[in-house]
């Protein structure tokens, strides 16, 4: 994780910013840690200088891959970089290589490889949050972890995974600022973001171009099983179905199928619809803590079958089949206007090419 290697101390004083960078070579403080954080290089031809700024000398430049041991020292104010294409706002730190040579690197140059002592990493990504989402935004997510922590009940797994999607939804604005800003641009590491926000993951979309917070719902489960009760599990269990593949949330669910970023298909006919509003409807309550979790995933199904996209993956026979038993079944929490839109469906499917309805898709026709 590409971190600013700031330590635990550091939370007690503000850092000084360089205005002008590379003006000041001299500034630092000492650290002393009960286990050393070993630092991994993750850019071409960093280099160590002999003190912290970019007017310090040279002492020799580092490939990629390059494992330094922290020295225990790090600069008491920032340096703005460009680096692979991002601009970092970092410290310096003081390392050791493995030849024993001894001085200083730019922190948006590393990652962390191995960290003994605990309280420094979470230090580490409580200034990388703060510098990327804010304070606000950093604070809100710590609240979100101890609650997370804390969760014993499915009432409380309900409640702190709403919290969470809120949060997640203000996380991903942000990261929309952090695009790819060309091919030989790097991409911005927030793989440390679990650390402060338990239950998600940040993953790139749209062919690398941006970053959208996902929800792990493997990571939900583990504190699912540890509840009283059995509604969280219940739910869970529909993510699972849905997110099949990993259980992990992504932008596309299992009832749907893109071959390409702009061409996407609906799966209608292989019986994912069908499953998801089954077990949904058999759970939803008006007292079920996970109601409005429920009823947003009802939503997503009933929208695959009557959007206007007009694409099927399966053959038109099948597609007709799965619509007919799910109107049969006339599920309760289904509402007037999501019944009507369903037999709309099913007549335009009646005259399916007329309709411009595309079915079969996969036969390649």
């Amino acid at each position: 994780m590409r971190l600013y290697i700031i330590f635990f101390f550091t939370l007690l004083m503000s850092c000084k910013s360089e205005k002008n960078s590379g003006t000041q070579d001299t500034g630092s403080v000492s650290v002393s840690a009960s286990e050393p954080v070993i630092f991994i290089t993750h850019v071409e031809d960093l280099r160590l200088r002999e003190g912290p700024g970019e007017k310090a000398e040279i002492i020799t430049t580092l490939k990629k891959g390059t494992m330094l041991r922290d020295a225990g020292e790090v600069s008491d104010y920032t340096s703005k970089v460009k680096l692979r294409g991002i601009t970092y706002d970092e410290p310096w730190i003081k390392v050791i290589t493995e030849k024993g040579e001894e001085g200083w690197v730019y922190a948006g140059g590393l990652e962390i490889k191995e960290a003994g002592d605990q309280k420094i990493v979470h230090a580490l990504v409580q200034k990388k949050s703060t510098a990327i989402f804010g304070l606000t935004l950093t604070q809100a997510m710590n609240q979100y972890r101890n609650r997370f922590q804390m969760v014993s009940t499915a009432e409380d797994l309900a409640a702190v995974m709403t919290e969470g999607m809120t949060i997640r939804d203000e996380l991903s604005k942000k990261l929309l600022q952090y695009a790819t800003p060309g091919p030989d641009a790097d991409y911005l590491d927030i793989s440390w973001l679990p650390r402060i926000f338990p239950g998600f993951l940040p993953l790139l979309m749209d062919e690398g171009t941006r970053y959208y917070v996902f929800m792990d719902y493997k990571a939900w489960g583990k504190i699912a099983r540890k509840t009283s009760g059995i509604q969280d599990d219940l739910y869970l269990d529909i993510q699972y179905l849905a997110h099949s593949t990993d259980s992990i949330e992504y932008i596309y669910p299992a009832w749907e199928i893109w071959t390409s970023s702009v061409d996407g298909y609906s799966m209608l006919g292989a019986g994912i619809h069908q499953q998801m509003l089954e077990k949904i409807s058999a759970q939803y309550d008006e007292n079920n803590p996970f109601g409005p979790l429920l009823l947003q995933s009802k939503t997503a199904v009933i929208a695959d079958i009557t959007n206007s996209k007009n694409q099927f993956w399966l053959p038109l026979r099948e597609i007709k089949q799965e619509l007919e038993a799910i109107l049969k079944a006339d599920y309760r929490m289904l509402s007037k206007e999501e019944r009507v839109s369903l037999e709309t469906r099913r007549k335009q499917l009646d005259d399916a090419e007329a309709n411009g309805i595309i079915t079969n898709a996969r036969a390649g026709e």
